[in-house]
């Protein structure tokens, strides 16, 4: 169990009702400055930047950088929110590097789908969460039908996220869970806030302040949950350079 779940059950530890899941600490513990991750934005139809990205990975995994054998998570938005697609490898030793950043923002359905469906055609992907829910759901069903043994759909639900956010949490402070230096994405993870409903339930979300949804947090969860499906890690590649 993480950390706060130890403590409340075994150490009589008093735990407020609402707090930042990831406290900066846990967040600088998983920073590794030279951690070899590719990042790209993009805005509209332009997304050559994405696709060089998708390219420079490849090459990377062809010269031994990084693992044979990544995830994929997506969190979906059209006008208001951006397309987040986060990769991360998978190593023998269980951990899991941040090794790409995909912002998709006000691009088509279709234009998302061809950014996605390059991800699945070029890298080694294993396994890929998508959001499915409201405007999701197109694109899942479509990346669905064209990747059936790589692609699952999944539904943002109350249980479903205290899932990933806890499963986050769990592999952060087992140091497992590698990110780069970045400081959008520390804000946007550090932004996911618990709140203990009077039913005693667990609800992570962001503050209705925020100009953002923490789509970075959520596609990098969703990711980790992907990696951990089990599946046979060519152990050369157990320990990438960077």
């Amino acid at each position: 169990m993480h950390s706060e779940d130890f403590q409340r059950e075994y150490e009589c530890v008093y735990v407020d009702e609402t707090s930042a899941w990831f406290p900066w600490e846990e967040i600088q513990a998983i920073q590794q400055p030279s951690l070899y991750t590719i990042t790209a934005d993009t805005r509209g139809e332009a997304v050559s930047k994405a696709m060089n990205a998708i390219a420079e990975l490849k090459a990377a995994v062809t010269r031994g950088v990084v693992e044979t054998a990544m995830a994929v998570g997506i969190d979906v938005g059209r006008t208001r929110n951006a397309t987040e697609i986060f990769v991360v490898g998978c190593t023998t030793t269980d951990t899991y590097p941040l090794r790409l950043t995909l912002t998709l923002e006000n691009a088509s359905f279709d234009t998302q789908l061809a950014v996605a469906a390059a991800v699945f055609d070029t890298l080694p992907i294993k396994k890929g969460y998508i959001d499915q829910n409201g405007i999701g759901r197109n694109l899942a069903e479509r990346l669905e039908k064209r990747f059936p043994s790589k692609v699952e759909g999944v539904d943002f639900t109350v249980q479903s996220k205290t899932v990933w956010a806890t499963d986050a949490k769990m592999l952060a402070q087992q140091l497992k869970a590698i990110i780069p230096a970045n400081r959008d994405l520390a804000y946007q993870i550090h932004s996911i806030k618990r709140t203990i409903t009077g039913a005693k339930n667990m609800v992570f979300d962001t503050d209705r302040t925020e100009k953002h949804h923490a789509d970075k947090f959520w596609a990098w969860a969703l990711a980790l949950s992907a990696a951990r499906v089990k599946v046979m890690v060519p152990r050369e590649f157990s320990n990438p350079r960077r």
